[in-house]
C-alpha cells in the first residue's frame, strides 16, 4: 500500500505512529530500572514454564544456563525491577478493601532477529494484608496466570501484547490482537497501563 491508495488512507496513521512512539519511549524507560537482580529459576517454577511457552512463540528471554550438582537445569535471568506505578483498593464478596499495587518487571528478549524487552505487569497486595514482610522489589514471586496475566514484547516496531494462563501443568500464552472484540478492549487497556507506567517514570525523573 502507498499514500495514494484509499485502503492506505483508511488506516489510522496517527494511532500507528503513536504506538511506535510509546514503544520507543518504553525501551528507553526500561533501561533505567529502580533495581536489577539476577533471578535463578529451575524447572519447578512458573517462570521456567513461561520461558518454555515464550520460546514456542519465538520470543527468547536472555538467560544463562547451568546445571548444578542437583542435576536440575537452572536459568539465570537479569531482571529489571520497577517501583509500583499504581495502587488501588479492591473489594469483592470475599475480600474487602484490600490495596493492590501494579508494578513492572522487564527482561531482555529477542524475537526472530529483533532485540527488545519483555515487559510484565505484576499485581501485589500491600504487605499489611499479608503475613509476610516485604522483600522489596523482586520477580521471585511472579506466578504466571495468577499475579501476572499480561505482558508485552517491545521492540522498535511496537508492542505485541500477550496473555498468560496457568493450565495446571504449564503456562500457556495467547497473543492479543485487534481482530477479536475482547482482545481489542484488552489491548486498549494495556496501552493505557503502559502509558501510566511511562508517566510514572517521567514524573520520577523530573522530581
Amino acid at each position: 500500500m502507498n499514500g495514494e491508495q484509499q485502503i492506505f488512507r483508511k488506516h489510522d496513521i496517527s494511532y500507528i505512529m503513536g504506538e511506535l512512539s510509546s514503544a520507543s519511549e518504553a525501551l528507553t524507560a526500561l533501561q533505567k530500572p529502580d533495581e536489577e537482580k539476577v533471578l535463578s529459576i529451575n524447572d519447578e517454577s512458573s517462570f521456567y514454564s513461561a520461558i518454555e511457552a515464550l520460546d514456542k512463540k519465538g520470543i527468547r528471554i536472555s538467560r544463562d544456563i547451568y546445571i548444578p550438582r542437583s542435576g536440575k537445569k537452572t536459568f539465570n535471568i537479569r531482571t529489571l525491577l520497577f517501583s509500583p506505578h499504581e495502587t488501588c483498593e479492591y473489594s469483592d464478596d470475599n475480600i474487602q478493601g484490600v490495596e493492590v499495587s501494579t508494578s513492572a518487571v522487564a527482561v531482555e528478549a529477542e524475537c526472530d532477529t529483533s532485540s527488545g524487552m519483555l515487559l510484565l505487569f505484576k499485581l501485589s497486595p500491600d504487605t499489611k494484608y499479608t503475613r509476610e514482610e516485604s522483600s522489596g522489589l523482586t520477580a521471585e514471586d511472579l506466578v504466571f496466570g495468577h499475579n501476572c496475566l499480561y505482558g508485552g514484547f517491545i521492540n522498535e516496531k511496537g508492542v505485541q501484547w500477550m496473555r498468560f494462563f496457568d493450565s495446571g501443568k504449564r503456562v500457556a500464552i495467547t497473543e492479543i490482537t485487534e481482530h477479536i472484540g475482547k482482545d481489542k478492549e484488552d489491548k486498549e487497556e494495556l496501552n493505557l497501563e503502559l502509558a501510566k507506567f511511562l508517566d510514572s517514570r517521567t514524573d520520577e525523573a523530573e522530581s
